[in-house]
């Protein structure tokens, strides 16, 4: 009699078959995922650049609301297909930002009168102050402003973003000024 590492003949090919099946599981699995992220996406004929220019547009005119541009073509490149099933937009990293100055204009020097997607507000001076706050870190290249530093800034000990940007300037909250990954952590989105 000869000893089979790991088993008995028949619980080695009871394994190959289990083996052999899984895999026919996995395969049939990664199959329709691949239907269904196919049956979410829209074929696109036109060229890249086209989309961007449309995605753009529906984003400034606000057809399409998201967090960011950025964001709005990033969802853009997931969802419209070639009619060969490849990406129209692809990767989604290499998608352009836009130009600050396209988006975001300081029209006095305490921030109480900006300009954002074509749009001026006049700001109180607890807004006009945060977003300082931000535009200062933004032009410094930091990623982010923790919310400690903006209460020492506006020399308060608490407050939420949600209480000072309501009313007539709530649409800021979330457009202009995004929450990071990090909590109570805020940048311009500009």
């Amino acid at each position: 009699m000869s000893e089979y590492i790991g088993g008995s003949p028949d619980s080695i090919l009871e394994r190959m078959q289990r083996d052999s099946e899984r895999r026919s599981e996995l395969e049939h699995e990664r199959q329709i995922a691949l239907i269904r992220l196919q049956s979410h996406a829209l074929v696109w004929t036109g060229a890249a650049d086209d989309l961007i220019v449309t995605i753009t547009k529906w984003y400034e005119s606000r057809w399409l609301l998201a967090p960011s541009l950025q964001e709005a073509l990033q969802h853009a490149a997931y969802h419209f297909l070639k009619p060969d099933g490849s990406a129209v937009i692809s990767p989604p990293s290499t998608i352009p930002k836009s130009r600050p100055s396209e988006r975001f204009k300081r029209l006095d020097e305490d921030y109480q009168v900006i300009e954002f997607d074509g749009r001026q507000y006049g700001l109180t001076s607890i807004q006009a102050s945060v977003i300082g706050v931000l535009h200062t870190a933004h032009q410094s290249n930091r990623s982010s402003v923790g919310l400690n530093e903006i209460y020492k800034a506006m020399k308060v000990n608490s407050g939420r973003m949600s209480q000072w940007f309501r009313g007539k300037n709530k649409t800021l909250y979330g457009l202009l000024i995004v929450r990071t990954a990090s909590r109570n952590h805020y940048r311009l989105d500009i």
